[in-house]
């Protein structure tokens, strides 16, 4: 049963904001698998649009302490395009 769950709270900067609220992309049963997949939803991201993308998450020792705070753990930026941030709640 999964323990965490990963938001996105995005802003596409091409349209009117489409999304009123933050959207569910992954629920993770641990810290670690929960950290490990928003490094690589942010990897792929940067594939996607190479020079164009930047990031930050949080050092994994803070990860613990910013689960279920309503503060971002990560963001994820298109330049010119989208801003995703990242979001890990407790279930």
């Amino acid at each position: 049963m999964p323990k965490f769950i990963i938001e996105s709270d995005i802003d596409v900067r091409t349209f009117v904001r489409q999304f009123q609220d933050r959207q569910v992309i992954a629920e993770c049963a641990t810290l670690d698998e929960a950290y490990d997949y928003i490094k690589q939803y942010i990897a792929e991201t940067a594939e996607i649009y190479h020079h164009f993308a930047r990031h930050t998450i949080c050092a994994k020792d803070e990860f613990a302490d910013l689960a279920g705070s309503n503060k971002p753990v990560a963001t994820n930026i298109v330049l010119g395009n989208f801003e995703d941030i990242l979001y890990l709640t407790k279930k």
